[in-house]
């Protein structure tokens, strides 16, 4: 037997002829194989190893005396060769048809002349296959980058509390003392908890989101100072408004009508929205600027809360540890009481 017969390539050994059932005597009795010695070998099951013969794919060598059949060691080397055109695709069909073509060619040059059509053209389906799977890589990759660049963006613009914070006595003569600073803290440290950001955004995402917290801050700063002048649902009025007009101007070069379910959701969000902006800016209205908007991360919470019945998401430590933080924040800021 030649060594190229025994190294796994996808070329096969010799054409099965109809009378290659064998001549015994040629190979040595103790290196005969039965079926099931045979799939173990080769890391199949039995039934696999009686399909291959029913297929004309595989033929036993002999009978042994009590009628087994068995097989030489070639027989690993075939079913190894059949099992690797498997996976490239090829149905057992398929590799019916090119044993077929091997045994009715008149030569060996013939033989290889149409195997290698056959490969070629798996090789250009292979290919094409690698380049879809690179496309949907560098798509998941984006994707990926996109979800960590939101995570990132939300704890940036949860950053509003510290701006508010530092901005109350300029801005509001409201002095903030060292309990709203350890609650703003805290509150900040349970976001960081809760969110786990990676940061790894390109600077001007990051620039953008933190100038969206300054600019939330001021919005909740100047309700404040209003707020005791002015009647909360014509604050909340004139605020929607002006949102409206805003967005809506921005919207425009990308409109896009959403489907049923989608203002659905628009129309639940933008109520539930409605009702949070009234009590934000009721609570401007009793209490300084600080202290509130230290509170205002409860939203964080209480959204992976709802995350639990709504999706199934069961939190993480972290989002445990993040939650407590949040929770203490809060107990400080109710509990001083001033």
């Amino acid at each position: 037997m030649s060594s190229s017969h025994r190294h796994l390539t996808l070329i096969p050994g010799e054409p099965l002829a109809p009378d290659a059932a064998s001549r015994p005597g040629e190979v040595p009795e103790e290196e005969l194989l039965q079926v099931g010695d045979l799939a173990r070998a080769v890391g199949k099951t039995v039934r696999a190893i009686h399909l291959y013969e029913e297929l004309g794919l595989l033929k036993a060598h002999e009978r042994s005396k009590g009628r087994y059949r068995l097989f030489t060691p070639d027989a690993v080397v075939r079913v190894r060769w059949i099992g690797k055109l498997q996976s490239l695709g090829l149905s057992l069909t398929e590799i019916q048809g090119i044993e077929r073509a091997r045994n009715d060619v008149s030569s060996a040059q013939s033989a290889a002349a149409r195997l290698r059509e056959l490969y070629q053209a798996k090789l250009l389906e292979t290919r094409a296959k690698i380049d879809e799977l690179r496309a949907l890589e560098s798509e998941l990759v984006a994707s990926l980058d996109y979800l960590a660049g939101c995570n990132t963006a939300f704890t940036l613009g949860a950053t509003t509390p510290i701006f508010v914070a530092l901005l109350s006595r300029p801005l509001l003569g409201e002095r903030v003392g060292r309990h709203v600073a350890v609650a703003v803290t805290l509150a900040f440290a349970g976001v960081l908890a809760i969110v786990r950001p990676s940061f790894a955004i390109a600077w001007p995402v990051a620039l953008v989101a933190t100038a969206g917290a300054v600019f939330f801050a001021l919005a909740m700063l100047w309700l404040r100072r209003i707020g005791p002048g002015e009647s909360h649902e014509a604050i909340v009025l004139h605020f929607s408004l002006v949102g409206l007009a805003t967005m809506v101007a921005l919207a425009l070069p990308v409109w896009r009508w959403p489907d049923w379910p989608g203002g659905l959701a628009l129309l639940g969000a933008g109520l539930g929205g409605g009702g949070a902006q009234l009590a934000m800016t009721r609570a401007y209205a009793l209490q300084r600027a600080a202290p509130v908007t230290a509170i205002s991360n409860l939203g964080v919470v209480f959204t992976y809360l709802l995350a639990i019945p709504l999706f199934g998401d069961l939190p993480t430590p972290w989002q445990l540890a993040g939650t407590t933080l949040v929770i203490a924040a809060t107990v400080l800021l109710t509990a001083d009481g001033r």
